[in-house]
């Protein structure tokens, strides 16, 4: 019987700066991808279907002013959560080290854990760049541009809005479905092409 042989599909790297607890600086390479494997993981763990929509992505993107969430009635933050299981599900494929198993070979959570501990409030927005990046690539060519469209059109609207105010409003001004600037992170941001798809797909 001939070996099977997997699909890799594309990936995007990246590589954390660490510190562990006696002050020893190192750093972690990941390829992250988005495949069936890693969307289904997801679905089990989480319950969000990335072939339904982009409802998770406005999950984990940062969030918007905690009296917006009071408005919108929304659950508490599950971000952290969420995020995390993103990434180690976008990293099995090409890290499977990190799908463990007990002594009965059943799935145990060390892989997930041992990803949590690398992950920290300095490279959350690094890690969901990557993340965003790699979910784009595993789209159709015509998906993904459309979002970029989106995410581009979205961003233009908010300098526009921007420029036209001299001061920036006060927490307790921002609408509550606005969703917060990506700070540091560089590219598209997946709060903003979230609520984007929405309102082009109830148009």
């Amino acid at each position: 019987m001939p070996a099977l042989k997997r699909r890799i599909a594309p990936t995007v790297p990246i590589t954390l700066e660490l510190e562990d607890e006696d002050s020893q600086k190192f750093k972690k390479t990941f390829h992250l991808c988005f495949d069936f494997n890693a969307i289904s993981l997801i679905e089990e763990r989480t319950g969000f279907s990335l072939l339904d929509g982009l409802a998770i992505w406005g999950e984990v993107a940062p969030a918007a002013t905690a009296e917006g969430k009071k408005k919108k009635g929304r659950k508490a933050s599950r971000r952290a959560s969420l995020l995390s299981i993103m990434f180690w599900a976008s990293v099995a494929a090409k890290h499977p080290e990190y799908l463990t198993e007990d002594e009965n070979q059943e799935p145990s959570g060390e892989g997930l854990q041992t990803i949590r501990s690398y992950m920290n409030s300095s490279n959350s927005e690094e890690i969901l760049a990557a993340l965003w990046e790699a979910y784009l690539l595993y789209l159709p060519a015509d998906q993904r541009e459309l979002l970029k469209k989106l995410t581009s059109d979205a961003e233009a609207q908010q300098r526009a809005a921007s420029e036209t105010s001299p001061l920036a409003p006060a927490p307790d001004q921002i609408p509550a479905n606005q969703p917060t600037p990506a700070g540091s992170i560089s590219g598209p941001s997946p709060a903003t092409s979230s609520e984007s798809a929405t309102k082009t797909s109830a148009a």
